[in-house]
């Protein structure tokens, strides 16, 4: 159906190029031996990203209103929204303007960004493990080290074209079209996709017709930062046999420490801001016991009962005091922070696990967990109406440490090669898992 007039609306025209450039390299490099007694692993891995104007996009913006002879303004124009076709949705415009003249969209506003983010991360790694026994018993104690540091950096220049205007859209089309689009359900008389943009002719348009280019210093600072987190982790742990029951105890100690440069703004009584240099720390402990006991109920089928004490880090992202801003998203531009408050969620784990094995190979187990959690990380996600005085209703997203939670729940997987059935067939398998919470 036809909802009631939502007027009075305007149309707007927006164009911004993406054309990022992000790139990946990895290098591993290890070791391992096999003694008569012992195992000894190493490890050494190096990778670096760079990600080039990913984030923030050239854009140009252009306002609706009337064109070159006065008339089709599109400043002021009377909607109403049909739904007849709900997988179609339109807005339709009563008053006869049409939104698809590009003579009636003038230049309004057009940005440009310089945009690069690095990542620096380095590992390394050592493990032992010695096989031994007790009054018979088959037994493993194994211990381990690793440590890891990322370095990463981000800076972003917002620059502004002054006083930009002088052109619309009509001097900046390009031959592009689609004459079927979505089988006309959008065409406004007749033309079944409205016009399109050169960003080539918009760049040099823009180029010629503004008095020059101003650089944002608040946003650049707000979003330029160095992070360093460096990590080191060890473990101790010991397996023992004895009869049908198989039990595993150890401890993992986890260390960890962050280090963020980036930018405070401050603003005087006049909306004047002072930009200053921002250094924060943060540094934590934790040392997380496990154990396991297995029991075998018959050859190939076992029962475990598991605890464990595990802890989540935050992402680097969400640590990092710096603003990230995209006018483009939408229904509301976004403004994305870090918190460096942010501390790991830790986890009491409890788990009942039954698996059979299949021969030659297969596996069906089910088992009930329960995770006691504490500081768990979310989103959270706020409406800041004219944000930084821009007129504009901005989402703001941060994350946060919210109180004690729990999840229990069932989980189940079948793994089977059927290489019972004849021939091809015997290529087959079954990978299912199911989990409830």
């Amino acid at each position: 159906g036809q909802s009631p007039p939502c007027s009075p609306g305007n149309w707007a025209y927006r164009h911004y190029i993406r054309r990022p450039d992000q790139q990946e390299l990895s290098i591993l490099a290890g070791a391992r031996h096999d003694l008569s007694k012992d195992v000894i692993i190493y490890e050494f891995a190096v990778s670096r990203g760079h990600n080039i104007g990913g984030q923030a996009f050239p854009t140009t913006s252009f306002s609706g209103g009337p064109n070159a002879s006065g008339v089709n303004d599109l400043s002021q124009v009377a909607f109403v929204d049909n739904k007849s076709d709900p997988y179609r949705p339109r807005l339709i415009a009563t008053d006869g303007t049409n939104g698809f003249d590009p003579s009636s969209y003038a230049v309004s506003k057009s940005v440009t960004y310089q945009y690069h983010a690095t990542q620096l991360n380095t590992q390394g790694s050592a493990s032992l493990a010695h096989n031994y026994t007790v009054h018979g018993h088959p037994s493993t104690f194994s211990l381990g080290l690793k440590i890891r540091n990322s370095y990463s950096t981000q800076f972003e220049n917002p620059y502004s074209y002054d006083n930009v205007g002088g052109f619309t859209l009509a001097n900046v089309l390009s031959t592009y079209t689609n004459p079927t689009y979505y089988d006309k359900s959008y065409a406004i008389n007749g033309m079944a996709y409205g016009p399109t943009s050169s960003y080539a002719k918009i760049q040099a348009a823009v180029k010629a017709n503004s008095t020059g280019i101003s650089l944002d210093p608040v946003a650049a600072a707000q979003a330029s930062f160095h992070a360093d987190e460096q990590i080191s982790a060890g473990y101790l742990e010991d397996v023992i046999f004895f009869g049908n029951f198989r039990l595993q105890g150890g401890v993992r100690f986890d260390n960890g420490g962050t280090h963020f440069l980036a930018n405070q703004i401050a603003y005087d009584a006049n909306g004047n801001p002072t930009i200053s240099p921002i250094r924060q720390d943060a540094s934590y402990f934790n040392a997380l016991p496990t154990v396991a006991l297995q029991y075998q109920v018959q050859k190939d089928t076992n029962l475990r009962v598991v605890y464990g004490r595990g802890l989540a880090r935050p992402n680097i992202g969400d640590l990092v005091p710096a603003i990230t801003i995209d006018p483009n998203q939408t229904p509301y531009p976004t403004v994305a922070t870090g918190n460096p408050k942010l501390v790991p969620t830790k986890a009491n784990n409890y788990d009942i696990l039954v698996e059979h094995y299949f021969h030659p190979l297969g596996i069906l187990q089910a088992g009930w967990f329960y995770k006691q959690l504490s500081d768990p990380i979310y989103p959270t996600a706020t409406l800041v109406p004219n944000y930084n005085g821009t007129g504009k209703t901005y989402q703001l997203t941060q994350s946060i440490n919210g109180p004690n939670a729990h999840i229990q729940g069932f989980e189940a997987q079948w793994e089977q090669r059927f290489s019972f059935l004849p021939g091809l067939l015997g290529g087959f398998g079954v990978n299912a898992n199911y989990s409830h919470t």
